[in-house]
């Protein structure tokens, strides 16, 4: 992904969303912008890109760069205010030195689902609880709650569930252990910014 140039004039809150595939995470981000298009104008800026590897420490230099490359593009200098590292906790052999970049910027966030983002994308169908120690088998779960119908690479598969995304976030707020997801983090995130909350 190419960062955008960015007008003199903007006062978007701008936001990055790193996912570690290339397929279902960033598929899901693009189509709740698509959903929001309308409410997040003129108020929020969110990028969706693709880690250069599914490891952790790939998700957060691809982030770095990228954030970097923006900075430089951007005529206030004022970069990203947000970036998401949405990361599969099934796999953890580099994310303690992700987990130190992250923390060396103010600005980065990391988000965890275990054992992946699909259970994020099973929350849309059901309130599962069930442990899961792979994530094929979140994916033959999705299946079973959607009638037999799974592709994590078809993005009309996301637009078509998306609209669901507050029922998911209120079932993921209640999962801390296997298994679980912190995807609800981004969605109140942007709600806040977007003002999509209002009284």
């Amino acid at each position: 992904m190419e960062p955008r140039k960015s007008n003199s004039i903007s006062t978007l809150h701008k936001v990055l969303i790193v996912c570690e595939d290339s397929k279902s995470a960033p598929f899901y981000f693009n189509a709740l912008k698509n959903l929001h298009s309308s409410q997040w104008k003129n108020r929020l800026d969110t990028d969706v890109a693709s880690g250069d590897s599914s490891a952790h420490l790939s998700v957060v230099k691809t982030a770095q760069r990228l954030a970097d490359e923006y900075k430089k593009s951007d005529e206030q200098k004022r970069g990203y205010d947000k970036i998401f590292c949405v990361f599969d906790m099934d796999r953890t052999d580099t994310y303690t030195q992700a987990i130190t970049l992250i923390n060396r910027n103010t600005n980065f966030a990391e988000i965890k689902s275990y054992p992946c983002f699909e259970y994020w994308v099973l929350l849309h169908f059901t309130d599962c609880h069930t442990p899961f120690d792979a994530c094929h088998k979140v994916g033959n779960k999705i299946k079973t709650e959607n009638k037999g119908v799974y592709d994590k690479g078809d993005a009309s598969f996301f637009n078509r569930i998306v609209a669901q995304h507050k029922e998911a976030a209120e079932r993921a707020r209640k999962r801390e252990e296997n298994p679980y997801t912190h995807v609800y983090q981004i969605i109140d995130y942007l709600n806040e910014y977007s003002q999509l909350r209002r009284t």
